[in-house]
């Protein structure tokens, strides 16, 4: 340390002799900043610390709720121009409509040139047939409807118009109010967000038991860890806001959602009783059983299409972070005052820093100093970006940060290998979506890159996930030679403070 005293010390005269160099002075009053910097604003990335954007995950799960359950139990009449399939780009006919039609409370199938429908391949969630209500049994199932005679339709189209017409009512009670008290299923909507968490935070998903409670055919779920799913959610939603890295989930967590829903949510009967060339129902084998579509097949795509339409610019990976660049991340902002304290600067657990200079020049000298109340291992990276010849050259130092580290023994300083010309930053990207500060989120809207792709998510070792910028997106009209980029990879996520003594640029 004591070295790093002398080196401070020379700094400082440096500084003197270079004032004339730096369009700043230094300050009567010890409060405020420090003279030593050309510097004219920064562009930082921090955690969220409130990660309000745990509510985008929710919204993805509901919503590819909502899209699965208007593609597998149709509400209304249908057309070819006007389905949920065709609104998610697959190709529509009749043939599969009449599959997809009530597929939530069983399956359709073919035997001696009859359609039935059968409630033995009903989901694990699904709602009933029947009216009886028990809120201590399972749902009672087991029914067959339909047995229509297709040899006497002309076309698919007239067909599956009469079978919309017998199975709206069928029941005692119609179809559409089932199918209403179904989707719109409270425990349903709790249930999904507590998966989603789930799986977002690296935890094994919960397992739900189906039950009728009423002769709506309403449906209550119950975990299989006895846990109540309000207290439980609630739980979930406070661990995501403080310690999730992200927003969106990678693809492993979609993949994982994905078998959730076909292995939890549809169940293995749906899917197996697909196998199956007979089928015994209340005492009556009926045989030579003909699927009316390749069902197995026709989930994987569909559900994958329904997951990629609410995760295509809305959920891919993105860091769970702040961005705060221009006017709105000041020059004075990570800057030590002169009596080396922190005081004008706020600690968050930050991860990105892009320093802009007020001048185009060669890099001469950078000292700054970390802080932070709690002990801590900090690996800080400084990478050098040269757009004009797209290369880039990173230094990375380890900091051991003891919470009672009296400040002046905490100064760093960083000679550059080799001294390289650095410019100002002149476009803010593609566009002016990093004009102010903003929330990130991941929407394209009419820029060439996403903010995923500009900020892609770094994975530490300790399993923390964090980000840096893309340079290779960035061209020369961003700046006109290159930039400095501080990075920071700390052992577990803290609010620190990251002040800057001196940033020196020279003509």
């Amino acid at each position: 340390m004591k070295k790093n005293k002398v080196l401070i010390v020379l700094l400082l005269l440096c500084l003197v002799i270079l004032s004339s160099c730096v369009s700043k002075t230094v300050p009567e009053n010890p409060q405020e900043p420090i003279a030593g910097y050309n510097i004219d604003n920064f562009q930082v990335v921090y955690k969220n610390q409130y990660n309000e954007q745990g509510q985008l995950i929710e919204n993805f799960a509901v919503n590819v709720w909502n899209k699965l359950v208007e593609t597998y139990g149709y509400s209304n009449q249908i057309t070819e121009d006007s389905s949920p399939l065709s609104n998610l780009g697959y190709d529509f006919d009749y043939v599969q409509a009449i599959y997809l039609i009530d597929t939530i409370r069983g399956y359709a199938f073919y035997s001696e040139n009859k359609l039935y429908f059968s409630t033995d391949g009903a989901w694990n969630w699904t709602f009933n047939t029947t009216n009886s209500s028990s809120t201590d049994k399972p749902l009672l199932l087991n029914d067959l409807y339909f047995g229509i005679d297709i040899s006497s339709y002309n076309n698919e189209q007239t067909l599956w118009s009469e079978i919309y017409s017998v199975y709206k009512t069928n029941t005692n009670i119609k179809y559409e109010e089932h199918y209403n008290a179904f989707k719109s299923s409270e425990d349903i909507s709790k249930a999904l967000k507590i998966v989603i968490y789930e799986i977002a935070l690296n935890k094994e998903p919960t397992i739900f038991n189906a039950q009728q409670t009423d002769s709506l055919g309403t449906i209550k779920l119950a975990t299989n860890n006895g846990k109540n799913l309000d207290t439980y959610l609630s739980e979930l939603q406070q661990e995501y806001r403080t310690t999730c890295s992200y927003i969106g989930l990678t693809e492993d967590c979609i993949e994982q959602f994905k078998q959730y829903i076909l292995n939890n949510i549809i169940g293995t009967n749906a899917i197996e009783i697909q196998d199956k060339n007979s089928i015994t129902i209340n005492n009556s084998n009926y045989t030579n059983v003909e699927q009316v579509v390749d069902t197995k097949k026709d989930y994987n795509n569909i559900i994958d299409l329904i997951i990629q339409s609410e995760y295509e610019n809305n959920l891919e990976p993105c860091i769970n972070s702040t961005l705060a660049v221009g006017t709105s991340a000041q020059k004075t902002d990570f800057l030590m005052t002169a009596e080396n304290t922190f005081s004008n600067i706020t600690a968050r657990p930050y991860q990105s820093i892009i320093i802009n200079p007020d001048k185009d020049g060669y890099f001469s000298a950078f000292t700054y100093s970390l802080y932070c109340e709690k002990s801590v291992t900090m690996d800080m990276k400084i990478t050098y970006n040269n757009l004009k010849e797209n290369t880039s050259q990173t230094q990375t130092y380890t900091y051991n940060l003891h919470k009672d580290t009296v400040l002046s023994d905490n100064f760093y300083i960083y000679q550059a290998k080799p001294v390289k010309q650095v410019s100002q930053i002149k476009s803010a990207f593609d566009s002016s979506i990093f004009a102010q500060s903003t929330t990130i989120n991941n929407l394209l809207k009419d820029n060439l890159h996403k903010l995923s792709e500009y900020y892609p998510i770094v994975t530490l070792p300790n399993n923390l996930i964090t980000t840096s910028i893309n340079a290779s997106l960035l061209t020369t009209e961003y700046c006109e030679t290159g930039f400095y980029e501080i990075s920071f990879l700390p052992s577990e996520y803290v609010d620190f403070k990251f002040g800057i003594m001196a940033y020196i640029i020279t003509d």
